[in-house]
């Protein structure tokens, strides 16, 4: 009891009253707020009461889940299971990551493949181009005059 304080408790209380209240449930199946005193530890019975009182009627999936704002206020041994779930879970996360990142390299690698544009290589030939020709003609005519 000591991470939450008696406001944290209030609102927790009052939050989870109100998602009751609006279940307009039937008047057998409403829980009643013990409210027995205003001390925390009276707080924190009359919460856990309420608790086992919607766990004994079988209407917590009509509840909205709840989740901490602040991970700080979360005992240790909570927060160190909690912290083993959010690994395990970014572990997967990132074994989809790479597995989605080498499926695509994939796809680019053979899409590149696929689309290269074939290049042909010309057959060497034993006749010279017309330019290749000209410059030789023009060397052998300068070699003459010199």
């Amino acid at each position: 009891m000591d991470f939450y304080n008696c406001e944290d408790i209030r609102i927790a209380k009052k939050i989870l009253t109100s998602d009751l209240d609006a279940l307009n449930l039937e008047k057998d199946d409403k829980i009643k707020p013990n409210s027995s005193g205003n001390s925390k530890k009276d707080k924190v019975s009359d919460l856990i009461l309420t608790i086992k009182t919607i766990l004994s009627n079988k209407i917590e999936s009509k509840l909205p889940q709840y989740a901490a704002l602040n991970l700080f206020k979360i005992p240790s041994s909570k927060k160190a299971k909690f912290e083993s779930i959010l690994d395990e879970k970014l572990k997967k996360l990132e074994e989809l990551f790479i597995e989605e990142r080498n499926i695509f390299r994939e796809i680019v690698n053979d899409a590149a493949i696929n689309n290269r544009p074939k290049v042909e290589r010309k057959q060497q030939s034993d006749c010279k181009t017309e330019s290749s020709k000209q410059s030789d003609w023009n060397m052998g005519d300068d070699s003459t005059r010199n």
